[in-house]
């Protein structure tokens, strides 16, 4: 077994690996080729792969959380393809990663990886402690009931209206974004590096994904990132803006994004949620998810 840098020729491989692995995970190599691509160069982010038999068997990353308001949040990656598991290879890998991340000045650093036994003991052999538990979901979408009405007031933008001008839904997530229960609360990102990252992520069904305007303000919004090859979506984040809280809009906004993506073909949804989040889990449990799996955010300090 080799530990050579990586790079971005190696990432597709590493999509099919993660998926292979984690069959709750929405990813396309594409998108996660993108991911790793749009990283800004501040962020300082190294990568390292482990090629055993001329085939990829591990992977890591880490850097600086450039979306962080905090100096010094770093992340990082440790991912052993399953079979290859128990041998030994991150440990291999964690000497490169641990130089890195010091030398980049980290000081508070996070990481997810699944709920086993075997991510625990990782972890806390370096230091980790588990910050948030994370409940991925599951819904059939042929049992999702047809979406209620829309209240007076209330109208519904999929986010191909904004495609000229999406400055209002990164104004949108940006207030949103930093009440998500973070160990490392987020900063605002900038509009153009929003615009490459998200905006631009091939996964995001421009059709499915809604923002909800009330007065022609926009209050809530949903984001769906579809892959129709596997018939599976992702609804990666919905919220609503504090001053709109408190009546319902981001089920509203969520029942009607998953009728447009059960109507585009796609067959299930999945949503990946904190533990504490309890006003988004009950709107999720009337919805008809139900839990596929778990993952932790282990971090140190």
């Amino acid at each position: 077994m080799e530990i050579v840098p990586g790079s971005l020729e190696d990432v597709p491989t590493v999509a099919r690996m993660v998926s292979r692995a984690e069959p709750d995970r929405v990813l396309t190599p594409e998108a996660m080729l993108h991911f790793v691509r749009s990283v800004p160069e501040r962020a300082q982010r190294q990568l390292w792969k482990a090629v055993e038999g001329g085939g990829l068997v591990a992977w890591a990353a880490c850097g600086l959380n450039w979306e962080s308001e905090t100096e010094g949040d770093a992340y990082v990656n440790v991912f052993v393809d399953a079979e290859c598991r128990g041998r030994g290879i991150g440990s291999t890998m964690w000497p490169m990663v641990e130089e890195h991340l010091t030398a980049i000045g980290a000081k508070r650093v996070s990481g997810i990886g699944p709920d086993e036994p075997g991510s625990h003991a990782f972890a806390t052999a370096r230091g980790f402690h588990e910050s948030f538990r994370l409940r991925i979901s599951r819904l059939e979408l042929a049992a999702l009931p047809e979406p209620p009405s829309l209240p007076e007031g209330v109208e519904l933008r999929p986010f191909s209206a904004y495609a000229e001008n999406p400055r209002p839904i990164w104004e949108l997530e940006a207030e949103v974004s930093r009440d998500i229960p973070l160990d490392q609360p987020l900063g605002e990102v900038p509009y153009e590096e929003w615009l490459e990252r998200y905006w631009a992520f091939p996964m995001v069904d421009l059709d499915a994904s809604l923002v909800l305007l009330v007065g022609g303000e926009p209050a809530s919004f949903t984001v769906v990132a579809s892959d129709p090859e596997t018939r599976r979506c992702d609804t990666g984040m919905t919220g609503t803006r504090r001053r709109f809280r408190g009546q319902g809009f981001a089920e509203v906004v969520k029942r009607h994004a998953l009728a447009r993506a059960r109507a585009s073909g796609i067959e299930a949804a999945f949503t990946m949620n904190d533990e504490t989040n309890a006003p988004m889990l009950k709107v999720n449990d009337r919805l008809g998810y139900k839990v596929s799996s778990a993952r932790v955010t282990f971090s140190r300090p």
